[in-house]
């Protein structure tokens, strides 16, 4: 017995250890990543802090390069006119940097000769700080003050001032701007959703504190940090972690601070350690209560073992029990061979009932794919043309997926071969995400589609990619409800023989528990039963996505949880296109001018109107038009377009979608509206290429979608199949040529525009380097008025007119092949249809005009 009892509290023991051994771990893990979350918050507000001081000086360096000599010289005697222009000066840099409460000028003694506030200069700046360490030390950074009470707002700030010299070096005065608490930090601190005792304070190197959240204006100015932190500074140590209590709040805190890069502030953020190990102590107190009921649970056990006689006869009858199980075993052990062998055979079986059945099913299939072939052939209605297309798109890709059951039996034999050709990245896209459209706008979905990352042309498998994002795409639709699904492409990694390149689908759909995401990829499996009752499926489809991915060098995987939406993605490995140029858009415009010799034999007499109210965009599309040997007359608003339809007749019309005054929809349907124009083909150009949007297009009753950029070829492929037959009566139909080539290259210099794609902008501007020069100098002529609209739009809080100047803005960008404005653009637009507060709206206006200007102001290699 006594043996028993000492099995049992050695069990006990080791157990109570064991659990004890968990509990210690468990803290030493919430430990680190507690060090880790004060870290990265130092990390993150230091990186704000900075930017924030970094934007105030660079706008300080913009003023000071305007101020002059004669200003610092004769501040007293300064001409009111003068002394009015420098002070519109600092009031614009204030109005147009966040966070500026105010902006001063002072000469060499400290006598404020302008200012952004309004108020009558003459004031003296001579006894502060910063003014007196620009004026001994000859500082060529920035000084930061400390926090400072402002006299008049009684508002707290810090001081940021820059040094003004004269020719000789000597101290000629300072430009200073006063940069808000609340606004510049306080109101930062309060995004982050940080429990109310978590601290963040910004401190000077004096170890004195500037800002603190939640804020206690009594301490600010003040050595309030603790000892260690202070002790750190004054060591000068640049980032570090400690324990301590603060003496504001006596709450004991994990504290990590981080000193600015540039400048003399450290940035100290505390986590209280109770919060951080609350958890932690009720599972302490938890595993102490469970301890001790094991404890009294095993020496109940320990005093029932008293019956050792019973217990023998119990062990002897288990043996026996455990040598007639073992005896059953070995008879088991030749049927359980059978049974794998006929299981084998059960395998095999299958696999040749789904290749007979494969086959059986695609010769219907296919008849049916010719019969929609047929169709097309017969001169259809236009609605029909649309069905037929429907469902021979749909029933190609139902005969894929049946191919895909005779692709299982081959990927259990090894046998699956791929089928790689060059193909066009855009198409293969728009054709998967057709394929689902349908059913996710009769679930109320949104689906977007961002593959701007990706090359336009790749060598692969397209019908294998498709039926990936196909699998992809339809199971988003399938496990969503409500709300979005988003494709998105990009490339990973890029060498001389192609890319590795990444799609992603997210949804905001039901989403997977860790155990459903491990089986998810594996044949015939799906979430758990209850989703194949309610939402059906095979669950092949992922299967046989992770197969293909695999042949082509790639991986699949999916990141989600419970009721969160899921992100499925593969990688694939896919080589350059060969056949479909990609880095010479002049080889493009050959490729083109068969088509544009066509074009314009069969219809050079037609009458087109343009309506377009961007610049660049005209001169883009007129270009185009000429080069296909087509004229078309220019309407500039969408009122434009229909005064002039009203008063002329034309065989075609191609309509922008966002125009000021009457956007392309209003216009579309007042043009319809005129006599003669029922059956007038009436084209979209758009920046938006979601299929979506082509549908929103062809529902107001226009004819067809065209995308901007606009791709040439597809221009004229589109015009053609629009357009009536009127061939020139001259020979004059044809595009003329120019008669020699330019004595230099128009290119020349062009390539060091900061991000611009030359190869972009030649492709969708026809290939003509002339041409695209023209272009360029034309849209930079029109960078200033499009600042002062999108400035004028943001400053009436006119959402509506910044959001369409926005977009027609990323049109030019794009089709010129700037990167950069394209995307703060698409940026601004994506704010603004998010209802996003007026802060995050300007923020993206400014990246916008940082843009533009950056485009500018460039050092031109064109002449204007």
């Amino acid at each position: 017995m006594n043996k028993n009892v000492s099995m049992i509290l050695l069990i006990v023991t080791c157990f109570i250890l064991f659990l004890m051994g968990n509990l210690v771990a468990s803290r030493d893990s919430i430990w680190h990543q507690t060090e880790d979350r004060a870290t990265t918050l130092a990390r993150m507000i230091e990186q704000h802090a900075s930017g924030n001081i970094d934007r105030v000086d660079d706008m300080l360096q913009s003023i000071g390069e305007r101020v002059t000599i004669a200003d610092l010289s004769n501040a007293r005697q300064l001409a009111s006119t003068r002394r009015e222009e420098l002070s519109a000066l600092l009031v614009s840099h204030q109005q147009r940097t966040n966070g500026v409460v105010s902006i001063s000028l002072t000469d060499a003694a400290g006598l404020v000769f302008a200012n952004s506030v309004g108020t009558p200069p003459g004031s003296t700046l001579e006894d502060r700080n910063y003014f007196l360490e620009l004026k001994n030390g000859a500082r060529r950074q920035p000084v930061v003050s400390g926090a400072i009470k402002g006299r008049v707002s009684k508002k707290w700030g810090i001081q940021i001032a820059r040094r003004l010299d004269l020719p000789d070096g000597s101290f000629g005065g300072m430009i200073v701007a006063n940069f808000g608490l609340a606004e510049g930090f306080l109101d930062y601190y309060a995004t982050l959703g940080l429990s109310p005792r978590t601290r963040i304070s910004l401190v000077d190197g004096s170890g004195n504190i500037i800002v603190r959240q939640p804020a206690v204006e009594a301490a600010i100015g003040q050595p309030r940090t603790t000892q260690a932190v202070a002790n750190a500074i004054r060591s000068g140590s640049t980032d570090g972690l400690e324990i301590g209590v603060s003496p504001l709040d006596n709450i004991e805190r994990m504290n990590a601070y981080r000193k600015a890069i540039r400048h003399p502030l450290y940035i100290v953020v505390g986590i209280p350690l109770d919060e951080a190990f609350a958890e932690w102590n009720r599972g302490l107190l938890l595993s102490l209560l469970g301890g001790t009921v094991l404890v009294i649970l095993g020496l109940l056990v320990a005093r029932a073992m008293h019956r050792q006689n019973q217990a023998d006869l119990l062990l002897e009858e288990r043996t026996r029990q455990l040598e007639e199980s073992n005896h059953r075993l070995a008879e088991r052990s030749t049927e359980l061979i059978a049974a794998r062998d006929a299981a084998e055979q059960a395998s095999q079986a299958k696999s040749a009932f789904l290749a007979n059945m494969s086959h059986e099913i695609r010769t219907p299939m296919n008849a049916i794919i010719g019969a929609g072939h047929l169709l097309r052939s017969s001169n259809p209605r236009p609605d029909q043309q649309d069905w037929i297309q429907h469902i021979s798109t749909a029933a190609s890709h139902l005969l894929a997926l049946i191919n895909d059951i005779l692709d299982l039996s081959k990927i259990e034999a090894g046998k699956l071969q791929l089928e790689a050709t060059d193909f066009r990245t855009a198409s293969v896209v728009q054709q998967a995400v057709e394929m689902i459209t349908a059913r996710a706008r009769a679930k109320g979905l949104r689906v977007g589609v961002d593959i701007a990352g990706l090359p336009p042309a790749m060598h692969g498998d397209a019908t294998r990619i498709s039926q990936i994002l196909v699998n992809y795409l339809g199971n988003a639709v399938k496990f969503t409800e409500r709300g979005h699904i988003a494709l998105r492409g990009f490339v990973l990694v890029e060498d001389h023989d192609g890319w590795m390149i990444r799609f992603e689908v997210s949804d905001t759909g039901i989403g997977l528990d860790a155990s459903q995401q491990v089986r998810l990829f594996e044949a015939f499996e799906q979430a758990d039963q209850g989703t194949t009752r309610k939402f059906g499926g095979t669950g092949l489809g992922l299967a046989i996505t992770r197969h293909l991915a695999r042949l082509m060098d790639g991986e699949v995987g999916v990141e989600a949880s419970p009721g969160s939406g899921a992100t499925f993605w593969v990688t694939l490995r896919l080589g350059r296109a060969a056949d479909i140029p990609l880095n010479d858009p002049l080889d493009s415009s050959a490729r083109d001018s068969g088509i544009a010799l066509r074009l314009a034999s069969e219809c050079g007499s037609c009458r087109l109107l343009l309506a377009e109210d961007m610049e660049a965009n005209q001169q883009v599309a007129l270009a185009l038009l000429a080069e296909a040997g087509l004229h078309a007359d220019l309407a500039r608003t969408g009122v434009e377009a229909v005064a002039m339809a009203r008063e002329q007749s034309y065989d075609l019309i191609l309509m922008d979608m966002q125009m000021p005054e009457m956007d392309g929809i209003e216009a579309t349907r007042a043009i319809r509206a005129l006599p003669g124009y029922a059956q007038t083909p009436i084209l979209a150009m758009t920046a938006n290429a979601f299929a979506e949007d082509r549908q929103a297009c062809l529902n107001t009753g226009m004819n067809d979608h065209i995308t901007k950029p606009v791709d040439p070829e597809a221009l004229y492929a589109t015009l053609l199949a629009w357009l009536p037959a009127k061939p020139r009566s001259d020979a004059g139909g044809e595009a003329s040529s120019p008669s020699a080539p330019p004595a230099a290259d128009p290119l020349t210099g062009i390539g060091d525009i900061p991000e611009l794609d030359v190869a972009t902008g030649l492709r969708n501007t026809g290939g003509k380097p002339v041409a695209y020069r023209t272009l360029l100098q034309g849209f930079r002529r029109s960078v200033q008025q499009e600042r002062t609209q999108l400035r004028q739009a943001l400053d009436e809080r006119d959402h509506n007119a910044l959001k369409r100047r926005a977009h027609a803005l990323r049109g030019t960008a794009a089709t010129l092949g700037l990167g950069r404005i394209t995307d703060t653009c698409l940026d601004l637009e994506s704010a603004l249809g998010s209802a996003l507060p007026d802060s995050v709206i300007s923020d993206h206006w400014q990246a916008v005009d940082d843009a533009l200007i950056r485009f500018e102001t460039h050092s031109w290699p064109l002449a204007t």
